[in-house]
């Protein structure tokens, strides 16, 4: 028998947006000009310059804003602006460790540049420590309830918007190339 409905509660919008056309070589220029050092929970480098503040990318940043906009009235919140961003290029064997963004609204993950078959961002249930007994005998039938991470796909320009309270992290890469441009943002 079929329920009457099917109510999900709590659920968490990451929202994914197409920004190829803003791949270009002047942003491209202007990432290849900032310095890097390594840092503790990145297994690759990250720039040590804050990319929003490059005049190069400024264009950049206005769309960014523009999808956290559509994000922020979609999912019914305030308006937020970035805050602080960095950028982090993984190689072979590059990782990112498990964390989240406090003090945060909204994170935003946008890839310049990654190789084909590079790392996806993974996303870990915001339920994964209070599941119990039903998560030992669940089936494939329906992975968006019993799933507890999920992966997004990292492609050149892509933007992934995310709550920053979700705990995510980059499995090992396997590729030669994953630029990501990461920001945050505050009310």
């Amino acid at each position: 028998m079929n329920p009457e409905a099917l109510e999900w509660l709590f659920p968490t919008p990451i929202a994914v947006y197409d920004l190829t056309e803003c791949v270009t070589d002047e942003i491209d220029n202007a990432l290849q000009k900032i310095s890097y050092t390594t840092n503790s929970l990145v297994e690759g480098i990250r720039g040590t310059q804050d990319p929003s503040k490059i005049p190069q990318l400024k264009k950049l940043y206005e769309k960014f804003q523009e999808c956290i906009d559509s994000y922020s009235k979609e999912i019914g919140i305030k308006r937020s602006y970035i805050s602080e961003s960095w950028m982090n290029i993984l190689s072979v064997n590059g990782s990112v460790g498990v964390h989240r963004h406090y003090d945060s609204v909204i994170s935003g993950a946008y890839y310049p540049y990654v190789d084909d078959g590079s790392a996806p961002i993974a996303f870990i249930s915001s339920t994964e420590g209070f599941r119990m007994i039903d998560i030992q005998y669940c089936t494939d039938d329906n992975k968006l309830y019993t799933a507890n991470v999920h992966t997004i796909v990292s492609k050149t320009g892509k933007l992934v918007l995310f709550p920053s309270w979700l705990q995510h992290y980059v499995p090992t890469n396997k590729t030669e190339m994953r630029i990501t441009l990461s920001f945050n943002t505050k009310f």
